[in-house]
């Protein structure tokens, strides 16, 4: 599969490199450059695929403007599982849910990518603060966030709409 990914380099230009990705394992993801540079990684998944292509370009500033290089995005055990072609957009506040499952080569702004290591600061940090399983299932904030967000999509007298 190719796609075409906006870069942001170093000087703020913006370029449109072309990003390939196998389908099946082993999973490996390949980045070309406008210019015929070509940066490849391999991983478990294709996330971990997309940050070995990351690392290097860290190094030089350049950022890939799409979902897996978003700072608070990661696989879960099963979507990694299943390639890792999709990937969780994690927040500090709520747990995840699918609402927060994005395409792991979809387009991202600018301002909400990072480098890999500040990804997996974010990740480390996100578990080590990640609350006690008792103290989530007590929690009023997260009670209100599932009991509102099921509201929606549903017609009249909370029923799904038929036809």
């Amino acid at each position: 599969m190719n796609e075409r990914v906006e870069v942001v380099m170093q000087d703020g230009a913006a370029e449109t490199w072309t990003l390939g990705a196998s389908e099946d394992p082993p999973w490996t993801v390949t980045l070309t450059t406008e210019s015929g540079v070509t940066y490849t990684g391999e991983g478990d998944d294709l996330f971990q695929a997309l940050q070995e292509v990351r690392r290097p370009l860290d190094d030089q500033m350049i950022r890939l403007c799409c979902n897996g290089a978003r700072r608070n995005a990661h696989t879960s055990g099963a979507t990694s599982r299943q390639g890792g072609f999709m990937v969780y957009l994690n927040h500090r506040w709520r747990p995840a849910t699918i609402r927060d499952l994005v395409y792991v080569f979809g387009p991202a702004q600018p301002e909400d990518v990072a480098t890999v290591e500040e990804q997996e600061h974010f990740w480390r940090d996100f578990i080590e603060r990640r609350s006690p399983a008792w103290l989530v299932v007590l929690n009023p904030v997260r009670w209100f966030y599932y009991a509102t967000r099921s509201w929606q999509g549903f017609g009249r007298r909370g029923r799904m709409p038929m036809g």
